[in-house]
This record gives structure tokens, sequence and C-alpha cells, in this order.
């Protein structure tokens, strides 16, 4: 089964390596979650990420992690870029993402799709979808 991971604040931690940048240089590749190499790793071409960040970003990020899929959104929202990727065609995958008014798009688009929300910093979700601290939890 496909899982499709978001970037920002599920794979990589955004805050930080903002943070180390008003310091100077960072390598992004330090700033990956480390529950999300495994994760990675272990989904090997299950796993895909799709994003709005730079493509030299995240191939920065994620240059340690062997065959890995991106899918940069081009600004569109995820819901609208998967109507158009021909490798998504509406079946059973697992879709995780921080931002819940992403995955509530992405749920009424596609039913068959499990949206899980990914809280990193703590807080509560916000009530409609599973909520998980660490891609560990992924089922």
């Amino acid at each position: 089964m496909i899982s499709f991971l978001d970037f920002h604040r599920t794979i990589f931690d955004s805050d930080g390596y903002d943070a180390a940048l008003r310091g100077g240089e960072a390598d992004p590749a330090q700033f990956v979650y480390p529950d999300a190499i495994q994760t990675l790793r272990s989904l090997e071409n299950n796993g895909i990420v799709i994003t709005s960040a730079s493509a030299e970003l995240v191939q920065a990020a994620l240059k340690n992690i062997p065959r890995l899929t991106f899918l940069a959104t081009g600004g569109q929202s995820k819901a609208a870029y998967l109507a158009s990727w021909p490798g998504y065609y509406g079946q059973e995958a697992v879709f995780v993402d921080d931002q819940a008014d992403e995955l509530l798009e992405l749920s009424a688009a596609y039913p068959a799709l499990t949206c899980i929300e990914i809280r990193r910093d703590g807080n509560e979700g916000d009530g409609r979808f599973k909520v998980i601290r660490s891609l560990s939890e992924l089922p």
C-alpha cells in the first residue's frame, strides 16, 4: 500500500532548520526526524513524499534515502495535485500530514484514503483524524 508523507513537520523539522539558518548555514539532512528515515527506508517504493517544498531542499534533506519518490505540488493543494498525478487513482492508501485542512480536502476527494494527522509539537489534533506523534506509529 502507498503511504504519502508530507515533508514539513512530518519528515523534516522545518522550525529547527529555519532557526539554524538564522544562525548561519545548516545541513538539511541533520533536520530529518530519525523515525522518518527509518519509515522511508522500510516503505521503499511505497513511500512517497509530497510537498510544496523546493526540490533542492527535499533532495538535500533526504540524500541518504534510496528509492525515494518525491512529488512537488507546485503550489497546488495536495488533493488537486493527486487528481492529476497518474500514479494514484483513488485506491486504498495512507496520507500523513500535520495540516488538518489538507487532510480534510484529501478525505473528501478520496474516500479510500486513510488520513492521519501527525502532531510532533505535542498539541492535540483537530479531532477529525487519527493522531500520531511519530511515523513509527503508522499502521
